[in-house]
């Protein structure tokens, strides 16, 4: 029982540190131990704006990749990811 705890913990503690690192790396602004002490709303919030990027990202690539090709696939891909951004932009 305590080893599952510890090992929880760490994995915790792992993902804490991958979130810094993800700000601090879209965020220059910010070294790691900077993101690091941000408080979890700042950092929730600029997590949620790199990921709202990361689908605007795709969708611009799909607008590039299937401008000359199926419209139907083309339809049905830029409309799942207009839902993705618009749900992503409603938890900011």
């Amino acid at each position: 029982m305590n080893r599952q705890y510890e090992i929880a913990k760490a994995r915790k503690e792992r993902e804490l540190r991958e979130d810094a690192a993800t700000i601090a790396y879209h965020y220059p602004q910010y070294s790691l131990k900077d993101a690091d002490n941000l408080p979890t709303g700042d950092q929730a919030l600029l997590l949620g704006y790199i990921e709202l990027n990361r689908y605007q990202g795709m969708l611009d690539g799909l607008n590039v990749a299937t401008a000359s090709q199926s419209k139907k696939g083309y339809k049905s891909m830029s409309s799942k990811l207009l839902r993705i951004i618009k749900r992503q932009a409603s938890r900011l």
